[in-house]
């Protein structure tokens, strides 16, 4: 019965306890198992009753171990067919139920459960030695059954243990053949039974770059010892699987080798975690790309390989224009987004050997080892400018992007990792000075413009706080009656050290740091504060212009500030004219059409800056809601009646006209470029002709000149005037 079915202990014995009263013909069989503070009682027979009362298992069955304690340890029977020799507990009970004769059985199972067996009986002579010695046989075999059946319960365990756990489980004989396998292994490699039993284990892995490593294995485990390492095998679907395995040589009684158990542990997601966390390490996590750790081992080893061959080796600083202003107006989410693009369109537009590296924020870094010829730095440099400058789609909007790159030369430039990278940051500052979206080689001279550069970030910082910005106006004339009406607000930096410092230096760097926002906010307030004081002064006087930088515009907030401005200085809104430069709002279209909408519902004036000089601006003109447009010094410097610059100006005016726009010409400084201007039909000149950028006190005397000489500016006696006038 135990060795056909799956009994446990317990059916075990109580169907002994039943069988037993018919065999021995007794009124009562019972067995007590205890095992430390636990107890179990089996019975069977016709009067049990005594065995139990209301609270469960009666108190004398405990008795009996301490009364009969040496007899049991013994494992000597007891017979109960006198009173002596019964616990005192029993005697009545035994009397009540006329049990005459019988036995107490002691039985031990294992090291920690004991056992009484009770037999009673009615007739007084059942229980003569021939039972006795016919009993004391019993407790034996049933000592080997309850064994038997614990090793039976104990080997399904295993086996359930075993084939349900959640580590493969491989059983080969000693030449390695296939013989057993559980659910686990069929799990976790996808092979069914039938596909391996009777294969070798290479059926996972039949690369025959494994064999050495097979050999080893082979060699450990023949020996008697276990092997244990990590291995990477294949599924059947041909996707890796990465196990931790245990190989265990089984061992009959003379010490051979009879099987070897192969415990896999599936390790492929923690093998993809450590990998995830080791490419981490060296890489960014956004592009995908090397990150500055990873970054400055390929290079130190490309200065090595370069330093071998003697060749040389560039390296590139990319810096995305303006990028800053993105992430301020669209979000960062559009921000990370462009920058993975961005990585994409350098990888593809690099060598295989080249390295393209993420070096923080909008920085990125390419080595470019062993080059032969300088122009193929240049085809590299432009091919990255290109990549960059092409349309991004991204969440709706369609933007448009530029780059700055500078480049160092090993060992031209210097022959260690940090200089050459430092060097090409240098080279990347020049770059943005040359109006960005180009390319610019280091020199000596750099080096000691970014030295100044520092000196001037630091005290930039303290300059506003100090007081050391001033404002200073330049006039704008109208072309037709000479007079002045309209005037350029321009802010200069006096530093009490330094002296004047030029805006193409700071405001550059203001920009930068972010101070620029502030500044401009204070450039603002006080320029509309300086028109209300001068409107009721000077009626003719009908235009203030004001410069906005890219950080300002693209704050999601910037016509609240405006509004605030406009409100906080009294100023008359429509004599308030905002002057963006054409690459601000070409970033983002449909955003900068969007602010531009809700500035002009203050009533105040738009222009377009530096108009010409930008890029696919006349697509979207005709959307843009601006009322001037200004022509750049560029196209005026040169201008003759017939020359090219003139052809520009001439279609500028055109459009200008077809879209009812004025137009204001920057930098007339002589009378033949006036009456260029004037012949072609341009409304507005503002230049070194007129004035200079002056302080509020100087203007208010060219406003008082310009109010009592009727056609004063632009004619030959104007300079006596200007002359008196200190330009800055």
């Amino acid at each position: 019965m135990v060795s056909t079915s799956n009994c446990q202990l317990d059916t075990v014995l109580n169907f002994v306890c039943e069988e037993m009263v018919s065999i021995l013909g007794v009124g009562l069989f019972w067995m007590k198992l205890s095992k430390g503070s636990d107890m179990q009682l089996f019975h069977a027979g016709v009067n049990t009753d005594f065995l139990l009362d209301e609270r469960g298992v009666w108190s004398g069955l405990s008795d009996l171990d301490d009364s009969y304690h040496i007899h049991l340890s013994e494992q000597n029977l007891i017979r109960l067919n006198r009173v002596t020799t019964q616990p005192g507990s029993w005697q009545q009970r035994l009397l009540n139920e006329q049990f005459n004769d019988g036995l107490f059985l002691p039985f031990k199972l294992g090291y920690s459960t004991t056992g009484i067996i009770g037999l009673h009986s009615e007739h007084g002579e059942k229980c003569d030695e021939l039972f006795q010695k016919v009993m004391l046989s019993f407790v034996e075999g049933l000592c080997l059954l309850c064994k038997l059946t614990e090793d039976q319960n104990l080997m399904r365990l295993h086996r359930v243990a075993v084939e349900n756990t959640a580590n493969s489980i491989m059983i080969t004989s000693v030449h390695g053949d296939i013989e057993w396998v559980n659910d686990a292994f069929v799990r976790q490699t996808l092979f069914n039974f039938e596909d391996v039993i009777g294969q070798t284990p290479r059926i996972l892995n039949e690369s025959d770059d494994k064999l050495g490593y097979t050999e080893e294995i082979w060699q450990t485990i023949s020996s008697g010892k276990i092997w244990q390492g990590e291995m990477d095998n294949l599924r059947k679907d041909g996707s890796n699987l990465y196990v931790y395995l245990t190989i265990t040589p089984l061992v009959d009684d003379l010490d051979t080798i009879t099987h070897y158990i192969a415990v896999i542990e599936d390790i492929t997601e923690s093998k993809a975690n450590q990998q995830r966390i080791a490419f981490m390490a060296t890489h960014d996590e956004l592009t995908q790309l090397p990150n500055r750790n990873l970054l400055r081992d390929r290079l130190e080893h490309a200065i090595l390989q370069t330093a071998r061959s003697k060749t040389k080796m560039a390296v590139l600083f990319i810096d995305i224009d303006h990028f800053k202003y993105i992430n301020d107006s669209l979000g960062h989410l559009v921000g990370d987004e462009l920058l993975q693009l961005l990585s994409k369109r350098f990888r593809a537009t690099l060598r295989k050997g080249d390295t393209v590296a993420r070096f923080g924020g909008d920085e990125f870094v390419v080595v470019l080892p062993e080059i032969d010829i300088f122009a193929h730095i240049n085809e590299v440099a432009q091919k990255l400018l290109q990549a960059v400058q092409l349309p991004y789609h991204i969440a709706g909007h369609e933007l448009m992007v530029t780059g700055s790159i500078g480049i160092s030369l090993y060992p031209d430039d210097s022959e260690n990792a940090d200089d050459l990278i430092q060097h090409a940051d240098s080279a990347m500052y020049l770059a943005k000075e040359q109006g960005r979206n180009n390319s610019q080689f280091y020199t000596a001279e750099i080096n000691e413009k970014m030295t100044r550069r520092l000196t001037l970030e630091k005290a930039l910082r303290q300059a506003l706080e100090q007081n050391q910005f001033v404002v200073f106006y330049q006039p704008k004339i109208n072309l037709v009656s000479h007079k002045m009406t309209g005037m350029e607000a321009l802010v200069r930096w006096q530093h009490p050290i330094l002296g004047l410092i030029s805006p193409i230096e700071f405001i550059p760097l203001a920009e930068e740091t972010g101070i620029i926002i502030a500044l401009g906010e204070w450039v603002m307030m006080t320029a509309c504060q300086q028109m209300q004081a001068w409107e009721l002064q000077y009626p003719n006087l009908t235009n203030m212009s004001i410069n906005v930088s890219p950080r300002q515009f693209w704050q999601h907030n910037f016509t609240d500030h405006v509004a605030a401005i406009l409100s906080d200085s009294r100023v008359s809104p429509e004599k308030i004219e905002l002057e963006l430069t054409e690459s601000v709002v070409m970033n983002d279209i449909e955003s900068a059409i969007e602010t531009m909408q809700s500035l002009k519902k203050l009533n105040i004036s738009l222009s377009i800056d530096d108009f010409g000089t930008g890029y696919s601006s006349l697509r979207y003109l005709q959307r843009f809601p601006v009322d001037i447009l200004k022509i750049d010094r560029c196209f005026v410097t040169g201008l003759q009646n017939e020359d090219p610059d003139s052809v520009i100006v001439r279609s500028i005016l055109a459009l200008a006209e077809n879209f009812n726009l004025q137009v204001v010409a920057e930098g007339v400084e002589n009378l033949a470029q006036q009456w260029v201007l004037i012949e072609l039909g341009c409304h507005y000149g503002q230049g070194y002709l007129y004035s200079c950028p002056v302080a509020a006190a100087s203007m208010e005397v060219l406003l008082l000149s310009d109010q009592e000489t009727v056609g004063y500016f632009g004619r030959e006696n104007s300079s006596s005037v200007i002359g008196e006038i200190k330009c800055v």
